[in-house]
């Protein structure tokens, strides 16, 4: 009588193994959250370095880098399982998802009205301003903040208007603001793709 004998070889459990401890691995989530964070400081660089200025350049100011400060706010944390990206700005939300801005402790907005002006606030020009008034509702109201020399004359140059006084301002939603999710998906993806093909074959 012949005997036959069958030897199999599990050459695939090793792999698998390690793709499951390589998702409890601290490492992958390391990568996710660097990858995310790449994904949306070279985002907000690009926007920075392309032109998305409109008041700036409405202005013929100096952009204030904004977007800049975007990417200088981004960061990553592991948080339970999840890894959670985040941009500390205060201005991303407001960007993002628009809305009505009103005063807080003060009775009006300032609005920059010329490229002296933009970027900064009106509290550190003050020394150089005054209160321009316009009759409203039959009583004097205070409608811009102008330079100094102009004090008590009929006309102001636009360039002697520093900031314009107003009781709100309403934004409009911009998503353009952050990636979309694709990007982010696709990036992220190509970056964990890497990550366990590298896993994978270290296991052999």
């Amino acid at each position: 009588m012949t005997a036959y004998g069958i030897t199999i070889r599990d050459t695939a459990s090793p792999a698998i193994e390690a793709l499951i401890d390589g998702l409890n691995d601290p490492a992958l989530k390391t990568a996710v959250g660097e990858a995310g964070k790449l994904i949306l400081m070279e985002h907000f660089e690009q926007k920075n370095a392309t032109g998305s200025h409109k008041a700036a350049t409405r202005l013929g100011a100096k952009p204030t880098g904004l977007y800049a400060e975007f990417a200088q706010a981004t960061s990553w944390q592991r948080s339970g399982a999840d890894v959670l990206l985040s941009i500390a700005h205060p201005a991303i939300a407001q960007r993002y998802y628009g809305g009505t801005i009103k005063p807080v402790n003060r009775k009006y907005l300032t609005i920059p009205a010329n490229s002296a002006a933009y970027g900064k606030r009106a509290r550190n020009l003050r020394s150089q301003l005054v209160f321009m008034f316009r009759m409203r509702n039959g009583a004097p109201a205070p409608v811009a903040l102008i330079h100094k020399k102009y004090k008590n004359q009929k006309r102001v140059p636009s360039s002697g208007v520093y900031y314009w006084l107003v009781k709100s301002v309403t934004q409009s939603a911009d998503h353009s603001v952050l990636p979309t999710d694709a990007k982010m998906l696709d990036g992220v993806q190509d970056q964990l793709q890497d990550w366990l093909t590298a896993k994978i074959n270290a296991a052999g």
